[in-house]
């Protein structure tokens, strides 16, 4: 099966479907190689000259050819269709061929083929033509003659005068001079040039016509080189117009990451995070380019939540000066997890809806603005937790989650052999719930103790030094209007109120 995408040129310029009239230009030539649906409709056609085009319209957009960004758009192309063949072929310069005879069974028939390819391509191709035959050059040949997906219900008994009926010879992919040579000689059409005996056919053809043709019937084999997606993804777009405002930046960007989300489709892989590198029109000296890191901790391939996410980030983005380049790299990837699912337990898909939540609150506000308490290694109690942005958190508590299921696992083994000795929580140092972060100082009149003392020393061998000394004695005590404190003494004798009990 052979798809031809004769816009694929503007396509991969970002020509919008409802643009203006748009043409690309040869600068050798001064002369229209291919113009949108709109030029068309005015009148303007491929070859006119430039003089000519603007006495159609005046107000034609001119657009130069970008290889690059049209071999990436065959590539994009090339991801998608892979879905429903295992053998893709990139068919330079406007056409892509996939193998289907191994896929007929699965998918039912070619039309079903052909019916979901047109879904999947919706978001890069607005135009293009599907030709099904034998074999690749013939089923190229068909897509770009715009002949019926099947010529018969009975297809696969059909013969090659069948498959080549209909064809005309000035439709196919051969320069214009053998064309008009051929047409000179009384060949109009496919069925024109099968009649021929096989030497009059090669002497009015030539080695190079006539290898194509013999690979279109099938009596000369064709090669095809399979297309491998790439080990990693990048993207680079220069603008040929500057964009001041930051959200003018998803228009280019909803391709490419919808072309980001088939590769890693392809390799099984999820993405946690991407960076878009930006490239100013001006900047002051010494200040760095700005680099806009779109991320998301629990990891996706869906293209229409990094899109989600990409937009919140550039909601928040002030430019200092216009977009002139863009480069999109892949940060983070890992090879995706399938994991059961479970009737009667939706835990993991609270989970994935608060980790969801979370990100959008990151992309809105800011990494650092999402933040969560965490433990560190110092036993003084203002200093015993500390903030940290929450994808942090969330990677120590996935690593504490699988030392957890390791352990587990030993647990598990040695149940029922060792009784555990049960734990009394009234033998737990009792803590307040209201800790005031830099303890007060206070007067010995002012309380009286009840219970302690409770030693807490810190990492007395370390340089740092604080405002308190590093060993301190706790006692809970009762203050003079009745409430329950939490109060130490430290070294030198001076006592500190360090919280409040509910």
């Amino acid at each position: 099966m052979a798809f031809y995408f004769p816009q694929l040129s503007l396509e991969a310029l970002g020509i919008d479907k409802g643009s203006e009239p748009v043409a690309l230009i040869s600068q050798q030539t001064q002369k229209l190689l291919l113009c949108n649906q709109q030029a068309q409709s005015k009148g303007l056609k491929e070859g006119m000259s430039l003089s000519l085009a603007y006495s159609f319209d005046s107000e034609l957009q001119l657009r130069e050819a970008d290889p690059q960004a049209e071999s990436e758009q065959l590539e994009a192309l090339a991801l998608c269709l892979n879905q429903f063949s295992a053998t893709v072929s990139i068919s330079p310069p406007q056409a892509i061929l996939i193998e289907v005879a191994s896929m007929l069974r699965y998918f039912g028939n070619e039309t079903v083929i052909a019916q979901k390819a047109h879904m999947a391509l919706r978001m890069f191709s607005d135009s293009y033509q599907v030709g099904f035959a034998k074999s690749g050059k013939l089923a190229l040949w068909r897509a770009l003659s715009e002949q019926p997906l099947r010529p018969s219900p009975n297809w696969q008994t059909l013969n090659e005068d069948d498959w080549i009926k209909d064809i005309p010879i000035d439709r196919l992919d051969w320069s214009p001079e053998h064309i008009q040579r051929l047409q000179g000689m009384g060949f109009d059409s496919l069925t024109s040039l099968y009649r021929l005996p096989t030497a009059l056919l090669r002497r009015h053809l030539g080695v190079g016509l006539y290898t194509q043709f013999g690979h279109a019937l099938g009596f000369i084999k064709e090669s095809y080189t399979p297309y491998q997606a790439p080990e990693m993804f990048t993207r680079e777009r220069i603008f040929e117009y500057e964009i001041e405002n930051s959200l003018g930046l998803l228009f280019p960007l909803r391709p490419i990451i919808q072309s980001m989300c088939l590769f890693l489709k392809n390799r099984r892989k999820v993405m946690y995070a991407f960076d878009v590198s930006l490239t100013l029109a001006w900047s002051v000296e010494q200040e760095r380019q700005p680099i806009i890191r779109v991320q998301h901790d629990l990891g996706s391939d869906d293209a229409q939540l990094w899109l989600e996410l990409t937009e919140l980030k550039l909601n928040r983005l002030s430019l200092q000066a216009p977009i002139r380049s863009m480069r999109i790299d892949i940060v983070k990837m890992e090879q995706s997890e399938e994991e059961s699912g479970d009737l009667f337990n939706d835990t993991k898909q609270q989970t994935r809806d608060q980790n969801l939540f979370l990100s959008r609150l990151q992309a809105r506000l800011g990494n650092q603005s999402i933040q969560a308490a965490t433990l560190t290694n110092d036993h003084l109690p203002e200093q015993a937790m500390c903030f940290q942005p929450i994808s942090i958190c969330n990677n120590e508590n996935q690593k504490n989650d699988k030392q957890r299921k390791q352990k587990s696992k030993i647990g598990e083994e040695q149940e029922g052999k060792n009784t555990e000795k049960q734990i009394d929580t009234r033998e737990l140092a009792q803590r307040p719930t209201w800790q005031i972060h830099h303890p007060e100082r206070i007067s010995p009149r002012q309380f009286n103790i009840l219970e302690g003392p409770e030693r807490i020393s810190s990492a007395w061998w370390c340089e740092t030094s604080t405002e308190y000394t590093f060993r301190r004695d706790y006692y809970i005590a009762h203050w003079v209007d009745g409430r329950k404190a939490w109060v130490f003494r430290d070294d030198a004798g001076a006592w500190y109120l360090h919280g409040w009990f509910g």
